[in-house]
């Protein structure tokens, strides 16, 4: 099927206005900083993962709270509960928490 020039215009601002709906224009706040955060587990054990938050620096405080929400996240949608038995947490010791590249590196196992 071929488009003529005014509704190929109509199909990329549609495509254009889907992408927009996909982007969170309302980011979750954590310390009034909205934190970059990313989950890795092994496909076959989502059980374990770990949670990288950036920028660590900007606030430690909710660098802890955004991996924290993070983790949460990550454990309902695999297991349907959020409980968490951190190795490295939200609790740890700042002195403990490993910080790599402005990236805070948080570890658990979900027990749901």
């Amino acid at each position: 099927m071929r488009l003529n020039k005014s509704m190929r215009g109509v199909v990329f601002i549609l495509a254009g206005l889907g992408l927009a709906a996909c982007t969170d224009s309302n980011p979750q706040l954590f310390d009034g900083i909205a934190f970059q955060t990313d989950v890795k587990s092994k496909r076959k054990t989502r059980r374990d993962f770990t949670v990288s938050v950036k920028p660590a620096a900007a606030s430690l405080e909710g660098a802890r709270e955004a991996a924290r929400w993070e983790s949460a996240r990550h454990c309902i949608k695999y297991y349907g509960s959020s409980d968490v038995d951190w190795s490295v947490g939200p609790q740890t010791d700042y002195g403990q928490i490993a910080i790599s590249d402005g990236r805070a590196v948080f570890a658990g196992r979900c027990t749901g």
